[in-house]
């Protein structure tokens, strides 16, 4: 079952960076946000998205092995600067009975240097919990 989701997967994942490269040529300042996906799927074999879009992180769910998403819903509800690039981008997991996880990264002035969020949902990622710094050691310093 858990291969049957690999080439809907995949395919998004092409038609994502395709995106990214038409974002990139007619927008810059947005192209960062269209390479920031980060995809997951749970044992019932629906997939999960996460994304950042306008300094915040929206995640969305498809029952067809990603055919359709949801709509959007948004993890953390007070934009800010969130690190959107290679590794850094939002990070979900999908747990028991409709739990859903979610970190991300914001990104400070100084040069790799940022706080770590976490946000989960309970009831299926239709509202995320208020959103949380994991780390206590608050000085800019790399994670």
């Amino acid at each position: 079952m858990v291969q049957s989701w690999i080439k809907p997967v995949l395919w998004l994942a092409c038609l994502l960076s395709l995106q990214a490269v038409h974002a990139h040529e007619t927008h810059p300042e947005h192209s960062a946000s269209a390479l920031t996906v980060s995809v997951t799927a749970d044992h019932g074999g629906r997939v999960w998205l996460a994304q950042v879009k306008q300094g915040q992180v929206w995640v969305s769910v498809s029952d067809d092995a990603g055919k359709y998403f949801s709509t959007e819903v948004a993890v953390n509800p007070v934009p800010m600067t969130i690190a959107a690039d290679a590794e850094a981008r939002p990070n979900i997991a999908a747990g028991a009975n409709g739990a859903v996880y979610v970190t991300w990264t914001e990104a400070l002035k100084k040069n790799h240097a940022g706080n770590i969020w976490f946000a989960r949902s309970l009831d299926g990622g239709k509202k995320f919990e208020a959103p949380y710094i994991v780390h206590q050691h608050r000085e800019e310093i790399t994670h």
